[in-house]
């Protein structure tokens, strides 16, 4: 999972309605990517302390999924049967047609890295066609490898600002 910190971003939220889903189902573990607002802890975490704990637990796992698509590069530490990832958005065509700031060109640079990881994972998982199809289209992955989760936030009891 994200940073804890994140609780209240789209993509935090998209992972816990996922989760929610799959509890019903099987036994869940959660790693978190960090529960303090620390750039520091996070990167500690998502770049040291999970792709250690892959090499010494997937093996455990049935199944290891990944809550974004910076998250790619983990598949080569995973051992897990089944390695899904989920895909929330695909903004290259984006960024090139528009003017952007040069973190984000730095974060696209990353993204790009991840997604040639993509292809190695076995389910792919996007909230739209709209993203699966961007991701077939650049990326050349295969359409039968994702799959459409719709938008699974639980908006129960929360209010919308205006």
């Amino acid at each position: 999972m994200p940073n804890k910190k994140k609780e209240f971003s789209g993509i935090y939220k998209y992972n816990i309605g996922l989760v929610k889903l799959l509890k019903k189902k099987s036994t869940i573990k959660i790693i978190y990517t960090g529960k303090t607002g620390s750039y520091f802890i996070t990167m500690l975490y998502k770049f040291v302390f999970i792709p250690f704990f892959l090499i010494f637990n997937s093996y455990k796992f049935h199944s290891v999924i990944y809550p974004e698509e910076g998250y790619a590069f983990l598949r080569t530490f995973s051992f897990s049967k089944k390695n899904n990832i989920i895909v929330h958005d695909y903004r290259k065509i984006f960024n090139i047609k528009y003017k952007i700031k040069i973190i984000e060109k730095i974060k696209q640079i990353y993204l790009d890295t991840n997604y040639l990881f993509l292809g190695k994972f076995n389910k792919i998982i996007c909230p739209s066609n709209f993203t699966k199809n961007l991701i077939i289209k650049n990326l050349s992955i295969k359409s039968k490898k994702i799959c459409i989760i719709p938008n699974i936030i639980d908006f129960k009891n929360k209010k919308l600002l205006s």
